[in-house]
């Protein structure tokens, strides 16, 4: 079918590969290892794109379908799990990474240029 999209993300040890669009390529997308997946609609083209989050390193790195698969490399601070929401309200997804224990939340806004945004939320329980 024309213009059919397939992501699919696949871990594997400590390499984690990203296909995507209907040119059959597929990219190591590993710069770090323990790659964790998430998808959402980062480029606000209302299909979901791939994204690998490094928690040893905080980066996230992510395929926007919109720009032609463009490959986008995007800095965080180390540590916590990936989590994805529009919270600015801009209609696209913003990477986030939530570490329990601590209760810190980073939050990387699409709006902002992905600037920063860390608080402290769910350290020792929920108030």
């Amino acid at each position: 079918m024309k213009n059919k999209y397939i992501i699919l993300s696949i871990i594997l040890a400590t390499n984690s590969y990203l296909y995507g669009g209907d040119t059959n390529q597929i990219e190591n997308a590993s710069i770090f290892t323990s790659a964790i997946p998430c998808v959402a609609d980062f480029d606000g083209d209302g299909k979901s794109d791939p994204a690998v989050y490094y928690p040893g390193s905080g980066t996230w790195v992510i395929k926007c379908s919109k720009y032609n698969w463009e490959q986008r490399i995007l800095p965080g601070i180390p540590g916590g799990t990936p989590l994805v929401g529009d919270y600015d309200g801009d209609g696209l997804a913003d990477p986030t990474s939530y570490t329990s224990g601590v209760g810190q939340w980073v939050v990387l806004l699409s709006g902002q240029n992905y600037a920063f945004v860390v608080f402290t939320l769910g350290a020792t329980g929920p108030f």
